[in-house]
């Protein structure tokens, strides 16, 4: 639970500090972080569990590219806004997730 309280809390903060300010855009945040968060780290305790893949990092490394494009195709049907500047917001924001998730959990 703690995973993603603080990747909701690092991704709305992100999108505010890029002008995103629209309740339904930080709603939206909210809601494809709902999704995303907990499938990742599903997907990381299966991999730790099962042994799927052996460089551990190189697999969260893929799955962090596919919850970025998840998350900007997520964004950009429910948000109908630029596809560019929506796909940007999500690498950042995941970006600083990853990071500040490696920093405090390795």
């Amino acid at each position: 639970m703690f995973p993603l309280l603080l990747s909701l809390a690092i991704e709305v903060s992100i999108a505010l500090i890029f002008g995103y300010r629209s309740k339904l855009v930080l709603l939206g945040v909210v809601l494809v972080n709902l999704v995303t968060n907990p499938l990742l780290n599903y997907f990381l305790w299966l991999n730790a569990f099962f042994g799927f893949f052996t460089t551990a990092i190189i697999n969260l490394v893929l799955l962090e590219i596919l919850v970025v494009l998840v998350e900007w195709v997520l964004l950009t049907l429910a948000l109908r806004q630029g596809y560019k500047s929506l796909l940007f917001l999500s690498a950042v924001m995941n970006f600083v997730s990853f990071i500040t998730g490696l920093v405090l959990f390795k």
